[in-house]
């Protein structure tokens, strides 16, 4: 898991361009897989945006496979979501993970109100109807195309919902 940590003194474009150099010596020296946070407002991450991550890396890689660890439904539409790992698994077939994650990604609530577009902190029920719905776009139901064949299935890439308290745990079984 990486947040591409902006340290004291760097640019973000510095702190990048470290990650990548993590990130192409972990595929040269057989890692299986990396994943991006997407947590906002820290002031520690030069970015909280996991896909632009993986379409980066995945392209300067060959083996590895990337994912969200996690992307946060409540701040997407789950439509956006699927259409956006869609693509990334077309792009790169068998090197892409979709971690799908519950909390807002910050404790700053001026934040979690511009994520949600005004909106409060999603329910344990919205949540449940987002992932529901991730999972439906990326199953090609509901009349949606996504330029992919990739399935949520048991095999190549896959969405993993992570869970760190009851309702999730429930959730995901």
């Amino acid at each position: 898991m990486d947040l591409v940590i902006a340290e004291r003194g760097r640019t973000a474009a510095e702190s990048l361009a470290a990650t990548s150099r993590t990130v192409t010596r972990l595929d040269d020296l057989g890692y299986r897989r990396i994943w991006f946070a997407e947590h906002h407002g820290t002031g520690l991450s030069a970015s909280v945006v996991p896909a632009v991550l993986i379409a980066h890396f995945a392209a300067q890689t060959s083996g590895i496979r990337l994912g969200s660890g996690g992307v946060l439904p409540p701040n997407h539409a789950p439509l956006a979501l699927a259409e956006q790992f869609a693509t990334l698994a077309t792009l790169h077939p068998d090197r892409v993970d979709m971690g799908i994650g519950r909390g807002p990604g910050t404790f700053d609530q001026p934040i979690v109100r511009a994520l949600r577009r005004g909106g409060e902190p999603s329910t344990d029920r919205e949540y449940g109807e987002d992932v529901a719905a991730v999972l439906h776009h990326l199953s090609g139901e509901g009349g949606v195309r996504l330029i992919s064949d990739w399935q949520p299935d048991l095999g190549g890439t896959r969405p993993w919902l992570l869970a760190s308290g009851p309702d999730s745990a429930a959730l995901a079984a």
